[in-house]
Formats: C-alpha cells, structure tokens, sequence
C-alpha cells in the first residue's frame, strides 16, 4: 500500500512530491513522458534556454527530487483508477516499462494539468495550422519553428510568450492577434506589480516583439485560412467587445503556419471518472472540479493541484501542490495541526496575491471565450 501517488509530474506534482517527501511520506510520482516539468518546464534543446533562471529552477526542482529518492516513474501510463468503496483506498493502474502494474494508494493527488484548445476558424484543420502549446514543444524540444511566416492568435500570457519565442528562431511573427482590448491588456500588466518574475518575463516579451517590429493588434482574430495543401493566407479582423467578428475589417496575410490557441482546458478526465463534483467557469468556458481549502475534492482521499483546478501558470500551481501535500501529511498524523495551519496560512495569503492576477488573465480570455463558442456554433458562416 503507498501513502499517496502523484499523477502528472508537472510544476504542482514535483513540489507535492518533495514536499510529501520532506515530510516523511514515500509517494510515487506517475508521468506519461520521458522527462518530467510538464507544460512550463518543456526541456529545453538551446544552450540560451538551458542557462534560463526557468531552467534553474526546473534543476533545482529535479534534483530536490533526486537527492530526496522520490521515486519517479515516467514514461507511464494510468489507464484506470478505481476507489473502493469502503475503505477508501484508490488502485490505480498503470502501463510502466512494458508492464501493467495495480498500486493501491491511500491518498491520490491529480496534477494532470491542462491542454490547449484549438481555435475554431474556417479551414482550422489545413496543415500548418497548430496549437501554442504545440508550437512551444517544437521549440523548446527541438528548436523547430512552424514556418518561415507565422501568424499567431488568441489570449492570454502564453501568446506573447509563443510569439516572442518564434520572433527569436528566426521565425517571420507578421502579427500577434490578441482578442482581449487595450485595456484588458494594461490592466494585465498593472497585475504583474509585486510579482517581479512575472513583470520580468513580460517585458522580456514584449521588447523581443518591439526589437522585431512585430505588431500587436487588440480586439482581432482569425476569420479563415486558405491553401490548396496546407496553409498559404489567413484572413483576419477585428472583434467587437462580445468577441464578434466585424467582417468588414478583413484583411490578408501571406503565411504558410498559424499558431492559434483558445486559452485551456483541464485535463479533467481521471476527476470525471472518480465523480469529483465540478464547477463551470464562465470566463474559460471549462468546468474544473470542486475542491476545499486545502485542494481535496468531493471525494474523500481524493486531492487536486495545478492547472486542473484553474489555468494559473507554475508558481499557483506550485503552491497548490505544496499545499495539497501538507493535508495529506496532515491526514495521515506526520504533521501537527498546529504547523499545518501555520504552514497552510502562508500558502494561501500567496495564493490569494496569485489569484488578483488571474483574476485579469481570466477577464482576457472572456471575449475569446464568447468567439469560441459563436465559431462552433452550427449556425456560424463565414461572411468574409
């Protein structure tokens, strides 16, 4: 019997794993790649990218990992999980080195993460046509770049982020289309104060974007692309404060790549299959799954961390898994109620500053959220 598996060893699950661990438990950290850092910690193949202070961390974070003995499967597979129903205890099962294992857990804590979701536009499905994220996998993991002109779409941090970062492969960005106004924008910005490495990485984007001369255009998207085998023009315009296409503002590009994502999605999957209780979230257009104070869900044993619970970025989701950690020490009679609540006091105060941040990221995404939904929508014809 484990005290407790980690599934998904992301920036959430490898902080719950050390912290699990610092504390006396022995969990098993469960990932279904070769390397773990998930989405943030995307290894890095440039020796600029490898000196990063993100990288730093992830060697600080890996080797805590080390030096504690966790123990790390990767490459592994959950293809099952099953509560019984009287004890409580979770089996879990997984496909690891060519074989199919069942670990009985006490205590299951999800850090599965989240995945981007495509933006819905005419023609959407052409070749050259992919995801931020999938973008950010070919540069980070191979220093591959989509395509010699790329336009890039959608909101929130990830797409300077994604823009930036193509602009400095030699990549051609001929525009970021940004769904959110302005305002929304500044407002995002004036966030960032007291958080200096998210104030930090921000302007390190946007100067790349102004040393390239790559236009920002608030309050526009993708209307269609055209090609015969694969992506040759898009056709774009603005938005209206619904995130309705103005059609009369469009225009054309010759590009043979997009890069388009329609925020995220949890990766809600394993909470669904347990019956976790969730919540829709209007601004993200996703439902996450409930959970209290201290990251347990609607079901007993059962906790969450990360961006299953909300897109936050790696440093919500670390305290999110060292909080969620701490419970369970808690639970199981290693940590004194007395230090937790000390402990889970200070992570939630820094949670809190997290969250006033989200709270802009989240206002940005409602329009594209609302385009989402219209683009989808049966009744949606293209009229450029």
């Amino acid at each position: 019997m484990r005290e407790l598996v980690i599934i998904g060893a992301g920036a959430a699950g490898m902080t719950a794993a050390v912290t699990a661990k610092q504390a006396g438990l022995e969990p098993l950290l469960v990932d279904t790649y070769s390397h773990a850092g998930g989405h943030y910690y995307k290894q890095a193949a440039t020796q600029e990218a490898r000196a990063s202070r993100r990288q730093t961390e992830f060697n600080d974070l890996q080797g805590q990992l080390k030096k504690l003995a966790v123990e790390c499967w990767q490459s592994a597979n959950v293809w099952s999980v099953v509560q019984d129903p009287e004890a409580g205890d979770f089996q879990v099962h997984i496909e690891h080195q060519a074989k199919s294992l069942c670990v009985h857990a006490r205590y299951l804590l999800l850090c599965t993460g989240a995945y981007d979701r495509p933006l819905i536009f005419e023609n959407w499905h052409l070749p050259g046509v992919m995801t931020l994220g999938g973008a950010q996998m070919l540069l980070k993991g191979q220093s591959l770049v989509p395509g010699k002109n790329v336009m890039v779409a959608g909101s929130g941090p990830l797409l300077l982020a994604v823009a930036a970062a193509l602009a400095k492969a030699g990549a051609n960005v001929r525009a970021v289309l940004d769904t959110a106004s302005y305002t929304q924008g500044l407002g995002s910005i004036a966030g960032l104060v007291g958080q200096p490495e998210k104030l930090q990485d921000a302007s390190d984007y946007l100067l790349t974007l102004l040393r390239h001369r790559i236009p920002i255009k608030c309050r526009h998207t993708i209307f269609r692309v055209e090609g015969q085998q694969r992506v040759e023009r898009v056709i774009y315009g603005k938005v209206d404060a619904q995130g309705k296409p103005l059609w009369q503002t469009a225009q054309v590009a010759e590009v043979d790549a997009i890069c388009a994502s329609a925020g995220f999605l949890p990766n809600i999957a394993m909470s669904k299959h347990l019956g976790c209780e969730h919540h829709f979230n209007p601004q993200l257009d996703a439902h996450f799954p409930k959970h209290d104070k201290n990251m347990q869900t609607s079901v007993n044993n059962l906790y969450v961390a990360g961006d299953i619970t909300t897109v936050g970025g790696k440093e919500h989701a670390k305290l999110q898994g060292e909080l969620a950690a701490l419970a369970i020490v808690q639970q199981v009679n290693k940590l004194s109620t007395h230090d937790f609540n000390r402990n889970a006091s200070l992570i939630r105060h820094k949670l809190e500053r997290e969250q006033r941040f989200l709270s802009l990221i989240h206002a940005r995404m409602k329009p594209l959220a609302q385009l989402h939904e219209l683009m989808t929508d049966d009744t949606y014809i293209c009229r450029c």
